[in-house]
């Protein structure tokens, strides 16, 4: 088994982990700097691009998967533009009202990821199962970055509210 393969998996596991500290905090309404919103959305991005791209690079011009990706991004914006949110411009802060959506779907991502390698390591293989799983993590993954994406500019444009813990 190559080393690039363990290497693969492990690195779509650690991205997916990271990303849900600040989903968690997001989640449940705590105040949070600004550029924290992206984390989310760009680390499961990144563990969806490096899951599409091992074994094979040319699996990222699979037109099917960038249709995918497009769809949850545009409703991952359009959940962003209509949520509540309370942005402090003076101290670059951030509260998400209703944002329980970014915790369960970053739990959904790292649920797929853990399967995936899981799958994989018992195989000791790439998985037969992986277009499932590269699908359900395209859709969160791009839902995220969208939500991210979308979340960040509208606080940098919001009115100012005092923001304290």
């Amino acid at each position: 088994m190559p080393l690039a393969f363990y290497l693969s998996d492990l690195g779509l596991f650690v991205l997916s982990l990271a990303a849900l500290p600040s989903a968690l905090a997001q989640g449940r309404g705590q105040i949070v700097r600004r550029w924290t919103l992206l984390l989310p959305g760009v680390l499961t991005s990144l563990a969806s691009v490096a899951n599409i791209a091992f074994p094979r690079a040319a699996d990222l011009a699979n037109l099917t998967i960038w249709l995918i990706g497009v769809l949850g991004f545009l409703i991952g914006s359009a959940r962003a533009q209509f949520m509540g949110m309370d942005s402090d411009q003076n101290w670059g802060l951030v509260r998400m009202r209703w944002g329980k959506d970014l915790l369960w779907v970053t739990v959904v991502f790292v649920l797929f990821a853990l399967i995936h390698v899981a799958i994989e390591m018992s195989f000791q293989e790439v998985s037969p199962l992986m277009p499932t799983g590269v699908l359900g993590m395209t859709l969160a993954g791009s839902y995220l970055l969208g939500r991210s994406v979308v979340g960040w500019i509208r606080a940098g444009r919001k009115n100012h509210t005092d923001l304290r813990d």
